[in-house]
């Protein structure tokens, strides 16, 4: 499964590197917003997508991890404090905001970027 889908909760099938069975993999709601989290905090070098200097894919995943037993929106703050930490206030939020815009997969065509859990997530 191609990692930018698995920020979308489903089933997906896939077949794994050097086998010839398919398997059946299940991305709940929360995990499908962790996968979006961790490719928020790492980027994507595939897409030329910066993330915060410094977190590959494991640091990410521990951050993320760290961060679970928060609400969705509490993470979101937790994650916008650390492109604080990279970044002058101001030019954080722009950083944020222009990387979730990138790595985020909208759901439905025609969808303007006005995401109502971004919108309700007090920044």
């Amino acid at each position: 499964v191609d990692k930018d889908l698995k920020q979308i909760p489903g089933w997906y099938l896939r077949l794994p590197f050097k086998s010839t069975n398919f398997i059946w993999e299940y991305i709940s709601e929360e995990k499908a917003i962790n996968n979006l989290l961790v490719q928020l905090l790492k980027g994507d070098s595939t897409d030329c997508i910066k993330g915060l200097k410094g977190i590959g894919e494991i640091k990410a995943s521990k951050i993320v991890k760290n961060l679970e037993i928060l609400s969705n929106e509490q993470k979101i703050i937790d994650i916008i404090n650390l492109f604080r930490t990279k970044y002058d206030n101001l030019n954080a939020i722009d950083v944020f905001t222009e990387t979730f815009q990138m790595i985020y997969l909208k759901r439905r065509p025609c969808y303007n970027f006005e995401i109502p859990m971004f919108k309700k997530w007090k920044v």
